[in-house]
């Protein structure tokens, strides 16, 4: 007879898999979309860039974003979802060691898309082999599997925090930043090549049965996922050059972003329950109402307490706002169109994060103090968190 607790996490033969394929996201986003923030403020002060210059290197990246999410579905079908998965890694990779091979704004911008176009593919074919290997388990095992994935983003965050601060206080120069975050996603691809193993066919079907598609009903809650893109990208681009202008140390830096990453890693199992039980108009209004509370917090005071809850609770949330979106296609979309909408609410959510950099660092730079580039990120967010409140299902 099965224990009543075996449902309660995954098989311990799920576990590898899941972590290599959780290293995805953590390369993806925690690495070569969340770490740069680290570097920020070293890299302003080497290379003389305006606020602006600095998200302009984030929205590059969410460009290269965009066209991966447009075009992930198609490499793994060429491909097959495995080797895609990894292929994404390992350029990934690449474009972040070449990221440290030279401070030419042009070339940047190049290395910073690239990794954003095969963060993506990353990121969407793992997501399918994710749901592959979940859909061999139990819901209960399944639905942690998937959380894991998701989860590996606050990986790549924790792994950046523990390391980029430490080694830019022992005097190494924003170039060796790169490097070791670059070397840390190589070790994480080889991690996942030998994890996944067998796993991954191609993709199935299309992904084009767009025919019955009407996204008009959903339009609160896509309006609210662009504020939202556009909102929280800015926030985890400029924290910690806010504060390291408030005069926060480098361990204090890195504790803050590790545990952010950490909140991130708990954020899936946090939200689950009242993502399922709640309508759209109330579960998301909330979590983009703490969201922009974490990302006010740091505005009322740089003391250790409301920058430490900053973190917990901003991490704590922004991953459930995916999940939230998601759950509420699935509750009112027919299961033929699932993908397109979802593709269609990736590609908004991406517009946002190309303009949200752009604003905030435009914004900082008329006032000449971040704190107003903040301050504008919390208020996109209030705003999701108001036309939220007019979804219906």
């Amino acid at each position: 007879m099965t224990r009543p607790s075996a449902a309660a996490a995954p098989p311990v033969s799920a576990l590898w898999p899941t972590l290599g394929l959780a290293l995805g996201p953590a390369v993806a986003l925690g690495l070569a979309r969340f770490a740069y923030a680290l570097m920020l403020p070293i890299m302003q002060d080497s290379l003389g860039w305006t606020y602006t210059q600095s998200g302009g290197l984030n929205t590059a990246s969410a460009v290269g974003y965009l066209l991966g999410v447009a075009t992930g579905a198609g490499v793994g079908r060429q491909l097959g979802l495995r080797r895609a998965f990894l292929l994404g890694m390992l350029i990934t990779a690449l474009a972040l060691l070449a990221s440290g091979l030279t401070g030419s704004y042009p070339w940047m911008l190049l290395w910073r898309a690239l990794a954003g176009v095969t963060g993506a593919v990353t990121f969407v074919t793992g997501g399918a082999l994710a749901a592959e290997l979940a859909s061999a388990h139990d819901p209960r095992s399944g639905g942690l599997i998937v959380g894991g994935y998701f989860g590996g983003v606050g990986l790549g965050i924790v792994a950046s925090g523990a390391v980029v601060p430490a080694l830019l206080a022992a005097g190494v120069r924003w170039q060796g930043a790169w490097w070791a975050v670059g070397a840390l996603a190589l070790a994480a691809c080889a991690y996942s090549r030998r994890s996944t193993q067998g796993m991954g066919g191609r993709v199935k079907g299309s992904g084009s049965g767009s025919a019955g598609l009407n996204l008009v009903p959903l339009w609160p809650t896509l309006t609210a996922y662009f504020l939202f893109g556009a909102g929280y990208v800015s926030y985890m681009t400029f924290v910690i050059a806010f504060l390291r202008g408030e005069g926060l140390g480098s361990g204090a830096v890195a504790a803050f972003w590790m545990v952010l990453g950490a909140a991130v890693v708990a954020s899936s199992w946090v939200w689950r329950d009242p993502i399922a039980r709640w309508p759209t108009r109330r579960a998301l209004p909330l979590i983009l109402l703490v969201l922009a509370a974490g990302t006010a917090l740091p505005l009322t005071s740089a003391a250790l307490t409301p920058v430490f809850l900053s973190g917990v609770l901003f991490g704590g949330c922004f991953l459930a706002v995916i999940a939230a979106i998601t759950a509420l296609v699935r509750r009112t979309l027919p299961g033929a169109v699932w993908a397109s909408a979802l593709s269609a609410a990736t590609a908004i959510f991406s517009a946002g994060q190309v303009l949200g950099p752009l604003w905030s660092g435009w914004l900082s730079d008329l006032t000449g103090t971040l704190n107003w580039g903040l301050l504008g990120s919390a208020l996109l967010l209030l705003m999701g968190a108001a036309v939220a409140t007019g979804q219906r299902e």
